[in-house]
């Protein structure tokens, strides 16, 4: 009885010991999974859903589909990139390159002939440089459901409006801008665009 009684001992030890090894091991991989799925801390000033998306928008997949669609796209990235320049480390330079890329995507190639990614890049970095200066944002960018179609150079195209918002300490001011966009390969693209009305709020 003594020896069983010993057993019964040493075996609820080793249960025992058993059973702190296994809570340890269950621990540490709690904690090992934990760390992997830990999420990267975000850049202040920025929410990092609306850049992520931005620079990982597929627009060879994902085209809009319509002619509003590919204008209001276009009003996201340049809000994103007027807004959130490289010079001040919340973007940076590959990363504007590259909301740049995903811009000339919904130009047309005769729009993209007449400007040339590196001259385009640079007088768009002239132009942020210019809206820090003088504290402008864009506060605002909504496209009218109104559209025109009409051929132009033997081009399909559609005209539509877009009302842009800029604010700074001073005040707002709206400007109407008119967009061309002709379809290529099956695909609405911007053509040309030009501001047409000009509101002081």
């Amino acid at each position: 009885m003594e020896d069983n009684s010993k057993t019964v001992k040493k075996m609820a030890k080793n249960i025992r010991v058993f059973g702190l090894i296994m809570c340890i091991v269950v621990l540490a991989v709690m904690f090992l999974y934990m760390q992997m799925n830990k999420k990267e801390p975000q850049e202040e000033g920025i929410p990092q859903t609306t850049k992520n998306r931005l620079l990982e928008m597929d627009l060879v997949k994902g085209y809009p589909e319509t002619a509003k669609g590919v204008i209001e796209t276009y009003g996201k990235l340049l809000q994103f990139v007027y807004n959130h320049p490289s010079s001040d480390g919340s973007v940076s330079d590959e990363e504007m390159k590259k909301l740049l890329e995903q811009i000339r995507m919904l130009y047309h190639s005769d729009l993209g002939k007449e400007n040339p990614f590196d001259k385009q890049m640079t007088m768009l970095q002239e132009e942020i440089k210019g809206f820090q200066k003088n504290d402008l944002r864009i506060a605002s960018m909504t496209v009218d459901d109104k559209m025109e179609k009409k051929k132009i150079d033997g081009k399909q195209c559609a005209l539509m409006n877009m009302n842009i918002m800029f604010s700074n300490p001073d005040g707002k001011t709206t400007v109407m801008e008119s967009f061309i966009l002709a379809v290529e390969d099956n695909e609405w693209k911007i053509l040309g665009f030009q501001p047409v009305k000009n509101i002081q709020e």
